[in-house]
């Protein structure tokens, strides 16, 4: 069965969690975040190895928007960053629009009908726009060691710890000298008989300035948000400043780099006496090539006399241990990969086949032609898709900074379609090729082309010796970018306006007799929809749906309004079909009249019932759903000046016109039923209808028992049959 969204959000970490909060904010409710684990939290969720951490100050790692009074520590421990993700996803009700155990196989540009489609390990999915909120540190990178698969102890890579596993006295082996094994060798030396530390490249390590924050000061944070926020200020401003004049015009400030490294010597001067351990341990290139760290235990634990570091190159792996070039063969029990990630390469970035217009797929196009993203956010041929991580996205300072800045870019310009009543979005060439040329020139004075890094093996770099993990720029400029770039250098399409045919509206019914005696009409319209074609009735072909109106129009002469193909002309079958989310009105014209808002059975909506005029005396009785943020519940609305939100119910679905029906309602799968399905409270002509049905497409179902009754007259709510009667 598939599904159908306005959105997909692929990834459920921090991205992930940064885009579906930046569509809440928007008022995107039609969306869907997919992710291959059983949980949230990314990195977070998969690293858990003992003594992780977060590697700059908690306050500049989290969102802007939402401050953590509660970090035990100014660098806080990987448990902590988990709980906060789960915060975050929790406070803007992101959860139910989580979808688990998801991994999606590949996505396809329909270019036909402008719409994704994605194949998933739960079925298919289709969506008007694709938002990849895949982190960077997600697939573990094992190293290319022959016989590494025959070893007979046990292996783990950190991402992948089992804990299950004791290593207490234990022959350990580490390989890797990164950012994750600077966190795990001084937390596990203690404990095991032996530890072997594996090292290819020596990384800068600076000393790390971390604390216990005191519950006083937690209390200080909880009451007086600016007072974190002012701390906040300064970690971030101290990254930046480094980052901005230490990295990107290194050409012209070599010395604020050469200061921080002999920062550096003296913290490895400090603590490890043995010169000729201090000379493996120095690296050989600048810093900044590759990802420094911080830490006062790693230097320490390499001088314990149960830890020794091994510089010789490792041969191979046997059944019994490591073996290096010199011949000599570390027997193990355990080994332990701190080998990184896979970051800017094939097959990870993106993580999933993407196949955009002529068939170009991304991945392919990237390794071979470079990695390029306009903003990092957007490549020619790929519309209506957007990457949280590209090419080029993040400044290297906070994470946090760059989710919020791509994020504010997609919104930006899914906000700017409805607003154009386009269906599909694409950067333009130009600008596409213009970003990129500024991105390579103003590289050429960055530390990473100018600090000796070739010796680095830094996951910065990609095979064609580009650096697109690092924007060459600070983050308040990637801050102002993301909200002023020029909407103009992106390509808005709407659909071409159709022309007046015949096409299925309404079946006839003796219920459709009774909704126009009543001045009362039906329609429904899904957001983002399948277009496909399908037989509406054994007269009736309709190609629905890509950018279409709703006719609500019970007359078969004017049936073909929306452009809709229908043959023969001579009937018309109760086949609503979509209009996509630009094309409903954000601020509907209603009939004056105060309605009283009530909690339907959707969560997160507030209902009401207004009437549109349709010509004439005849009315239309629509369900408006408003934002409970802004709306609350029981409050009187005058729907004559009233801005509601786009109508959001179910899935898929953005506006829902009900007539004095009262029957099922739409979940997430099946037919939309509309019938007479309560037997309280109901007079005049509504008493005797007909059952009708309204196909919408074959993803809706029923809500068993669900009512809905709307009277000119009647407040609005959703309940169970026993609970609708008049006036309800």
């Amino acid at each position: 069965m598939v599904k159908h969204y306005e959105v997909v959000v692929v990834g459920a970490g921090f991205s992930g969690i940064g885009a579906g909060i930046a569509l809440e904010k928007a008022g995107f409710q039609d969306y869907v975040i997919l992710e291959s684990a059983g949980d949230l939290g990314g990195t977070w969720r998969d690293n858990t190895y003992p003594g992780i951490a977060v590697d700059i100050p908690s306050f500049t790692y989290s969102f802007s928007f939402i401050q953590n009074p509660k970090w035990s520590r100014v660098f806080a421990p990987g448990r902590e960053l988990m709980a906060y993700a789960e915060h975050c996803a929790d406070q803007f009700g992101l959860r139910p629009h989580m979808q688990f155990n998801t991994r999606v196989l590949k996505a396809v540009f329909d270019e036909e009908r402008e719409v994704w489609r994605l194949d998933t390990t739960q079925g298919a999915i289709v969506a008007r726009y694709l938002i990849s909120a895949v982190g960077g540190l997600t697939q573990p990178k094992l190293p290319n060691i022959p016989g590494l698969a025959e070893f007979a102890g046990k292996t783990m890579h950190t991402a992948r710890w089992d804990h299950d596993y004791d290593l207490t006295d234990k022959r350990v082996a580490v390989i890797g000298t990164g950012a994750s094994a600077v966190q795990v060798v001084p937390s596990i030396a203690p404990k095991v008989r032996q530890l072997s530390v594996f090292q290819r490249t020596p990384i800068w390590i600076l000393p790390k300035p971390d604390r216990e924050i005191p519950s006083w000061l937690k209390s200080v944070f909880g009451a007086v948000p600016l007072a974190q926020r002012s701390v906040r200020a300064f970690t971030s401003l101290l990254f930046e400043a480094l980052l901005v004049f230490g990295v990107i015009y290194h050409r012209q400030t070599p010395w604020l780099v050469r200061r921080i490294e002999a920062t550096c010597r003296k913290h490895l001067a400090r603590q490890v006496p043995d010169a000729a351990l201090r000379a493996k341990l120095t690296p050989s290139y600048g810093f900044g090539c590759k990802r420094p760290s911080f830490s006062d235990l790693y230097y320490p634990a390499l001088c314990r006399e149960n830890v020794s570091l091994v510089t010789d190159e490792i041969a191979e792996v046997t059944r019994s241990g490591v073996r290096t070039r010199d011949g000599v063969l570390h027997e193990i029990d355990a080994l332990i990969l701190a080998t990184g990630f896979k970051v800017f390469e094939k097959g990870n970035t993106p993580p999933f086949e993407i196949v955009g217009r002529r068939g170009v797929e991304l991945g392919a196009f990237w390794h071979e032609n470079r990695y390029q993203a306009y903003e990092g956010a957007t490549v020619p041929g790929f519309p209506n898709m957007f990457l949280i991580l590209g090419p080029y996205s993040t400044t290297g300072s906070s994470w946090f900074s760059m989710v919020e800045a791509q994020s504010t870019h997609a919104v930006r310009c899914l906000t700017e379609a409805r607003r154009r009543r386009a269906l599909t979005i694409e950067i333009k060439q130009e600008p596409h090729d213009a970003f990129f040329q500024d991105i390579l020139r103003r590289q050429k004075s960055s530390l990473l082309f100018n600090n000796n890094c070739a010796t680095a093996n830094s996951y910065y770099f990609d095979h064609h010796g580009d650096a697109p993990f690092m924007r060459p720029s600070s983050g308040l400029e990637l801050w102002w970018r993301s909200r002023h770039f020029d909407l103009d250098h992106y390509r808005f399409e709407a659909p071409p306006t159709p022309q007046r045919s015949p096409r299925a509206s309404i079946r006839k019914s003796a219920l459709g007799a009774a909704m126009i005696a009543s001045g009362i009409v039906a329609a429904a319209a899904l957001a983002g929809c399948e277009s496909r074609t399908e037989d509406a009735s054994p007269h009736c072909k309709i190609d629905e749906c890509a950018g279409e109106c709703v006719d609500t129009s019970t007359d078969a002469k004017n049936c073909g309004a929306c452009g809709h193909a229908c043959s023969p002309a001579a009937s018309c079958a109760s086949r609503a079909c979509a209009c996509p989310t630009s094309f409903m009105p954000s601020a509907p014209t209603f009939a004056s009249g105060l309605i009283r808002t009530n909690v339907a059975q959707f969560p997160g909506l507030v209902t009401g019932v207004g009437l549109i005029p349709t010509g004439g005396d005849k009315s239309q009785a629509v369900l408006v759903a408003f934002n409970p943020k802004t709306v609350p519940v029981g409050k009187d609305i005058d729907l004559a000046t009233a801005k509601t939100d786009v109508v959001r119910i179910g899935f898929g679905v953005d506006v829902v016109a009900l007539t004095s029906v009262r029957g099922g309602y739409v979940a997430k799968s099946g037919t939309l039923r509309l019938t007479d399905a309560c037997e309280h409270g109901v007079s005049g002509v509504l008493s005797n209808v007909e059952t009708t049905e309204v196909d919408i497409f074959d993803n809706f179902a029923p809500i068993a028992g669900g009512c809905a009754l709307a009277i000119p007259t009647a407040t609005f709510t959703l309940g169970s049959c026993a609970d609708a009667g008049a006036g309800k």
